[in-house]
Order: C-alpha cells, then sequence, then structure tokens
C-alpha cells in the first residue's frame, strides 16, 4: 500500500467550492483509500492506497467530476516525493524560526527556464525565492499578505501550482507518516 498526498487548490475560499472535509474522506475512500485522513478545511488529503499517484488523481478526479459541478486543481504525490520537496527547501531554519513565512507551492511540473526569467522579475520587497523541479519555495518574512510578488506569481510558474505555508506542510507529513 502506498501513502499519498492530495493537495486540492481552491476549495473552502471565499464561500466557493464548499466541501466538508468528511466528504471528501469519503470521496477518497470510494476510489480506492483503505485509510484517507485531512488537515484543516483547506483541501489537505492524505491516503493509503493500492493505487499509484496518477491513477488514483484520475479516479478522485472522475470522482468529483460526479459528485459536483467543479473539479478543482490538485496535486498528487507519493508520500517519499513529498518528503524529498520539503527536504529540498532552502528557507527551513526560517520555517522552524517561522512557519507562516515559509511557502512551497507544489508545482504540476517542471516549470520552463522562461519561468525562472519570469520570477526573478517580479517586483519584491523582502521575499526570496527558489525555484526547482517540483516546487517553487518562498520566504516572505514579512507576511505573505503583504507580499508584492505574490500577486504575479501564478502568471509566472506558467504551470499549475499550489501552496501550502511551512507549518501546514509539516502537519501534512506529520499526519500521512501517522497513516
Amino acid at each position: 500500500m502506498a501513502k499519498l498526498i492530495v493537495l486540492l487548490r481552491g476549495i473552502n475560499v471565499g464561500g466557493h467550492h464548499r466541501i466538508q472535509m468528511a466528504d471528501l474522506r469519503g470521496m477518497a475512500e470510494a476510489v480506492g483509500a483503505t485509510q484517507a485522513a485531512t488537515y484543516i478545511q483547506s483541501g489537505n488529503l492524505v491516503v493509503e492506497t493500492g493505487q499509484s499517484a496518477g491513477r488514483y488523481r484520475q479516479a478522485l478526479v472522475d470522482e468529483f467530476g460526479n459528485n459536483f459541478r467543479w473539479v478543482p486543481q490538485m496535486m498528487v504525490m507519493a508520500l517519499g516525493t513529498y518528503r524529498k520537496v520539503l527536504d529540498a527547501c532552502p528557507y527551513r531554519a526560517e520555517g522552524a524560526a517561522d512557519p507562516k513565512a515559509v511557502h512551497v507551492y507544489f508545482l504540476e511540473k517542471a516549470p520552463t527556464a522562461a519561468a525562472q526569467k519570469a520570477v526573478d522579475a517580479l517586483p519584491r520587497v523582502d521575499e526570496q525565492t527558489t525555484l526547482a523541479k517540483h516546487a517553487l519555495y518562498l520566504w516572505s518574512p514579512g507576511g505573505i499578505g503583504k507580499s508584492t510578488m505574490v500577486k504575479g506569481l501564478d502568471k509566472a510558474l506558467g504551470v499549475a501550482a499550489t501552496a501550502r505555508n511551512w507549518r501546514s506542510c509539516q502537519k501534512i507529513l506529520d499526519l500521512a507518516e501517522g497513516l
């Protein structure tokens, strides 16, 4: 059995795309998870399944399509991949000191060289970024809410992405390891 991390983007935000976490866990089990757990109301799901990440993602996409009129963007990865993405974060020390100041943008696919240039060109005050194959790491000591660069980040990346702060990343890891 494999442990998978499922990160949904844009659910339960501003009253849109609402889903109860109990319903999400039920959907996860309906498509083959033997165990499913969620962290907070923003689409963080950990499952244990006999399916690959790609196959499980497609099954969950289909289940959303059958139950709702929308399908959220979702990143599905094996626990080992998730752990490697976190281990590669160059701002781990900053995240330990202030877990809300460090964010990991999980990327659907590797960004292009043009994406690196576009990210580097974004206006910033005190933010620092590192773009890697599976993630963009952001350290925003002034807070992401005050960040001038975050508004243009999705367009600059040019690939589907969903972000979590360092605290959430660690809680999801703990949840998966305890499953």
